[in-house]
């Protein structure tokens, strides 16, 4: 996974952006969007010894989902930058004028938001092509600030026979906390 500062080649509020297969990632000033695109199930979805009507149809048929991750009472303009570039740059060019392409952006591993909430910063990464944050804590603070608001994290899956049911779009693993400056036992 590879971010880039936006220098045109997206929406304005976008400070930062990664493409990925099946999805794009818009960090903004107020809130990170995840953008699915439809894509097939894999086999691998597939239980053995489903019918055709029973196995999930494509994606296709649905337009992409938007999952969106927003801190709640945080500082409205975080300084948000890369971190730990990459050899890749990535290049756009659109249409014939020369003025509008974007050439030789550097891309990066990682993307830090700044003092989301005073002295807690939010750190982006891919991890074996799975998109990961970490909330990074100043000694002696409160992890209790952090307040994020989900929308769109749940979703349904069509079947080929018409029915469908719900699934969870993004699983969320439980953060891990340390204080590293508790004597040792």
């Amino acid at each position: 996974m590879a971010f880039e500062a936006n220098q045109g080649q997206t929406d304005r509020r976008v400070r930062f952006l990664a493409r990925n297969q099946g999805y794009n990632l818009f960090v903004t000033d107020h809130e990170t969007v995840l953008q699915c695109q439809p894509t097939k199930l894999s086999a691998r979805h597939k239980k053995a010894g489903e019918t055709a009507a029973q196995t999930p149809a494509t994606f296709s048929e649905r337009s992409p989902t938007t999952l969106r991750f927003k801190l709640l009472n945080a500082n409205p303009a975080p300084e948000v930058r890369g971190l730990e570039p990459l050899p890749n740059k990535a290049n756009y060019f659109r249409g014939k004028d020369q003025n509008q392409w974007r050439t030789g952006i550097t891309q990066y591993a990682k993307v830090e938001e700044k003092d989301v909430y005073p002295g807690i910063n939010l750190l982006w990464y891919g991890k074996q092509q799975h998109l990961e944050y970490d909330f990074v804590l100043q000694p002696h603070t409160n992890p209790k600030t952090i307040q994020l608001e989900l929308t769109g994290w749940t979703g349904l899956v069509q079947m080929a026979d018409g029915s469908a049911f719900p699934v969870n779009l993004v699983n969320l693993v439980n953060p891990i906390y340390a204080d590293l400056f508790s004597p040792l036992a």
